[in-house]
């Protein structure tokens, strides 16, 4: 008798569930696809086209908007399709580059769907755009950093990454901060070297350096490099008003965030060292990124781009690890739950 014709209806229910956590956490081409199309619906339900935008004056030098409205229909739509795609694409380097570090025992998309969900959960403003075009910059750095792993020659993956963070910083002035995850995977990895720090520096100052000369010989002053620093200082009013539903998801999310950190570290000293390191790395992602919120005049919910990236590991990795996947699955589906009311209680 199969489970759809058992007496007592429990085989239905622990089939459908299980189904659904395993749907999420299976590598298929299928969810290439239908990682943009989540992303696309959520974005609509944040979108109002009928609203007056207001784009808070920081982000960076290619995002400085200064207080600029987006009254145009048609240009709050573009940006709405650009959020999507960037938001996809970077999901998707995400997913990525945490498989091919082997941080899991197997390849999974779930990391990946726990980002886009908290990402999502409070995407409600456009200053987000500048931040996802600065994460697949920081993304992509530590993808550098990490390929230097049993790597005796790194000084190139050191000055690469470097400049991809440097020049991500560019949209988003904030993500300057984010340098130092850099210089403690240098001192965690590899033994020190005069040169392979003089060549980070040279990769943080070479982005700078080229949109300097640029904009001197266009326009003869350096007035770019003062907005920049004038980016740290403007007090842009935090607007993140949190409702019931907020305290709901969030509680939940540090709840199994909780619970995911307490069984890492009773089994962290038995983790392969270049894991360790990597948790490592994203914890202190965490505690910047928690820093740059409370200290930050000019950052707003848009931080949970990188609060994301080290959440959905150790959340992924608990996930896996509940023996009872009827548990598992109920626990996923009161995230869903909780995730569809935050997102529209906005």
């Amino acid at each position: 008798m199969t489970p759809y014709l058992t007496a007592n209806g429990f085989g239905v229910y622990k089939n459908l569930s299980n189904n659904m956590l395993s749907f999420f956490e299976k590598k298929s081409r299928l969810m290439l696809i239908l990682i943009p199309i989540i992303a696309g619906i959520l974005q609509i339900i944040h979108f109002d086209a009928n609203e007056k935008i207001k784009l808070y004056a920081q982000t960076g030098l290619f995002f400085n908007y200064n207080d600029f409205y987006l009254s145009n229909n048609y240009t709050i739509i573009v940006y709405n399709i650009l959020t999507v795609i960037f938001l996809s694409l970077l999901t998707l380097l995400f997913i990525l580059i945490i498989n091919r570090s082997k941080i899991f025992e197997q390849n999974t998309f779930f990391h990946g769907f726990i980002f886009l969900f908290v990402v999502e959960s409070n995407l409600n403003t456009y200053i987000f755009l500048p931040a996802i075009i600065a994460g697949i910059f920081l993304i992509l750095s530590i993808h550098t950093i990490f390929e230097t792993v049993n790597k005796k020659s790194v000084i190139f993956n050191y000055f690469n990454a470097c400049i991809l963070m440097s020049f991500g910083s560019l949209f988003y002035t904030n993500l300057i901060f984010f340098l130092l995850l850099i210089f403690v995977s240098l001192i965690l990895l590899h033994p020190y070297s005069i040169k392979i720090w003089f060549s980070s520096i040279i990769g943080i100052i070479t982005p700078y350096y080229i949109v300097f000369a640029i904009f001197f010989v266009k326009d003869g002053n350096i007035d770019f490099f003062f907005n920049i620093i004038d980016n740290f200082f403007i007090n842009r009013m935090k607007d993140d008003v949190l409702k019931l539903s907020s305290y709901l998801f969030y509680s939940f999310i540090s709840f199994i965030l909780i619970l995911a950190t307490i069984d890492i570290g009773e089994k962290f000293h038995i983790l392969k060292i270049n894991i360790r390191s990597y948790f490592k790395v994203f914890f202190l992602m965490f505690i910047i990124s928690f820093i740059i919120y409370i200290f930050s005049l000019n950052t707003g919910f848009e931080i949970l781009i990188f609060v994301s990236f080290s959440i959905s590991i150790p959340i992924t990795m608990f996930f896996n690890k509940i023996k009872n996947k009827l548990v598992a699955n109920i626990l996923f589906y009161i995230l869903l739950i909780l995730l569809v009311y935050k997102i529209y209680e906005l």
